[in-house]
């Protein structure tokens, strides 16, 4: 197992079905990611760079898109959840929706320069 499959392992349901099915999405989303694991959490980067990393708490799931200025360019997409400067909340047993984390990748994707 991976660091990663233990994170995930280590989750209580619901969060750990709702974390699985986001990153299964997540890392069809960003084909080309390399997985890891940043700041204790499973991370998805190009070129080095991380492009979002998801996490599990007691209350809610949360999506870090490391960059404060991200969650501000989409609030549009983004009214359904809890939102601060870096962190996406979402519920323990709703995956983020693919179409909401392709956007939040494009941006970040669009903030790096990366292809």
């Amino acid at each position: 197992m991976t660091e990663i499959d233990d994170y995930f392992a280590a989750q209580p349901e619901p969060q750990r079905t709702t974390l699985l099915r986001t990153w299964a999405d997540f890392q069809a989303v960003v084909a080309n990611g390399v997985e890891g694991m940043s700041y204790g959490m499973p991370t998805l980067k190009i070129d080095g760079k991380s492009i979002g990393s998801l996490a599990g708490f007691k209350a809610h799931c949360s999506y870090f898109p490391h960059s404060g200025g991200i969650l501000g360019e989409l609030t549009d997409i983004l009214t359904p959840y809890e939102v601060s400067k870096g962190t996406l909340r979402f519920p323990i047993d709703q995956p983020l929706p693919p179409n909401v984390l392709a956007a939040l990748v494009r941006a970040r994707i669009s903030q790096l320069g990366a292809k």
